[in-house]
């Protein structure tokens, strides 16, 4: 008996809190006019930035000079054999930087080499995407990419003259400079 008289109670409650609401359009319209209202809009205008997001990465750039060896003497013909001439050298892929853009814009990557003092080096740039071996490569935007397939390029660093002293380790400095495309 209590539970039925609960749940009256209960429903009578919940019937008690329930009003009744009226609207009223604010654009009153008699038989004669419709009722209209004005429809306004504000403009604001969107904006995009320029996002530059670069990988690079390198190779050890570590070189190694080898003097030039007159070869192995040979007694029985009184001559040399094997002479090398002197030259550098790189572990295969280890002379390499590689840009990759996962930028909203096109970008330009110059690398640039500074001797260190003291050094009468030769150097060059050879990139894989570009033909004037500037070190200069240009990079279409990411948009529109898998992250895995981000637009990428490739420079590779040689040094071709010069030679370094048994006690100098320090050849210089590369510097990968990152700007928007502006073609």
């Amino acid at each position: 008996m209590k539970k039925i008289l609960s749940l009256i109670l209960a429903l009578a409650l919940v019937m008690s809190l329930s009003v009744t609401a009226f609207a009223a359009e604010s654009n009153t319209a008699t038989d004669k006019t419709p009722g209209t209202k004005v429809v306004t809009g504000t403009y604001i205008a969107g904006s995009t930035s320029d996002v530059i997001s670069v990988n690079i990465e390198w190779g050890s750039m570590a070189f190694t000079y080898t003097g030039a060896s007159a070869g192995t003497w040979l007694p029985d013909s009184h001559s040399y054999s094997g002479a090398t001439e002197a030259g550098w050298s790189c572990v295969d892929g280890e002379n390499v930087i590689t840009i990759t853009n996962h930028s909203n814009v096109a970008v330009k990557a110059t690398a640039s080499f500074a001797k260190a003092d003291g050094t009468n080096l030769t150097h060059s740039f050879t990139e894989t995407s570009e033909t004037a071996n500037d070190g200069v490569v240009a990079l279409a935007t990411a948009v529109g990419t898998q992250v895995s397939a981000a637009p990428s390029a490739d420079i590779v660093f040689n040094i071709t003259g010069g030679s370094i002293s048994a006690d100098s380790n320090n050849l210089g400095t590369i510097t990968v400079t990152i700007a928007k495309s502006t073609t």
